[in-house]
């Protein structure tokens, strides 16, 4: 990978844009029985998990359809992968509801919650037209599925392998806010080129903030490596230092063509040194016909 750009900013200020209390979660993290410490430590601190509405993964689905100028009709007969669905399976759900022929759902770890899929499945029907047996096909599917069983219209693996997919079986890959968690990013993209189908498409809406460890959005760049790896600890949402660059090079040199790049910025530009770097992007790519 080609090394990266990171924003230039004096190592000497680094202590004034650390956040303590993300300093003291990361390093509970790598003690004994640590990760129970830091579920006590964040329920101390009211870091409550939010709650997602079962048409969440509609809505991320359309979103980034949208940002590709492609419609909700793309779906059909397509198969679905999303990278990390988060705390319910509402974007594999949703996907098979527009027309997909499958719905795959991948993490690093077990967190998505199955508890809700039929009453996410009840709350798309009311959304979106759908006939009586059609309905009644993906409800009897959700009976069928689970985290250890794939079904004919879904599948689940947490923590998944690269084998657990076929390669050049999948056409769309999408992924909200997840690729600044992956440790191994450039391991994932090849994954992902792999999986995807020539012709495929591959969605990832990246956020690239410090997600609290410092005060600035941009500030983990210029913290000591010692550091940084002392706040991530063990916790399950580390983040990685990749810039846009560094994600873009990658696809790039993995063999992925860049169709569509969109920055995502706040009111105001970020201050210097970070004034050129966007907040969040969305990155659209394709992979070549044979």
């Amino acid at each position: 990978m080609t090394a990266q750009k990171k924003p230039q900013t004096s190592s000497k200020c680094f202590v004034r844009q650390l956040n303590f209390i993300s300093l003291f979660g990361g390093f509970i993290t790598l003690l004994p029985f640590g990760l129970l410490f830091h579920k006590i430590f964040r329920y101390l601190f009211s870091v409550k998990p939010t709650v997602r509405p079962l048409d969440y993964g509609l809505k991320v689905i359309a979103s980034r359809l949208n940002e590709a100028q492609l419609d909700k009709n793309y779906m059909k007969n397509k198969i679905f992968l999303e990278i990390a669905p988060g705390e319910n399976f509402s974007g594999p759900i949703a996907a098979v509801i527009l027309g997909a022929s499958k719905g795959i759902g991948i993490d690093a770890f077990d967190y998505t919650k199955f508890d809700y899929n039929l009453l996410i499945a009840e709350d798309l029907f009311a959304k979106i037209p759908l006939s009586n047996a059609k309905q009644i096909n993906i409800l009897r599917d959700l009976n069928v599925f689970s985290k250890d069983t794939p079904s004919s219209l879904f599948s689940y693996y947490a923590p998944y392998l690269s084998s657990d997919i076929s390669k050049n079986s999948v056409d769309i890959i999408m992924s909200l806010s997840t690729m600044e968690h992956v440790l191994k990013p450039e391991q994932l993209y090849k994954n992902c080129f792999d999986w995807l189908k020539p012709g495929g498409i591959m969605i990832h809406k990246i956020d690239f903030s410090s997600h609290g460890m410092t005060r600035d959005w941009f500030g983990h760049h210029f913290l000591p490596e010692i550091i940084f790896k002392m706040m991530n600890g063990k916790k399950p949402s580390r983040i990685n230092k990749w810039t846009e660059e560094a994600h873009i090079e990658t696809c790039k040199s993995l063999g992925f063509q860049l169709q569509r790049k969109i920055s995502h910025s706040g009111a105001e530009p970020p201050p210097e040194p970070y004034s050129e770097l966007p907040l969040a992007a969305t990155h659209i790519w394709t992979k070549k016909k044979a």
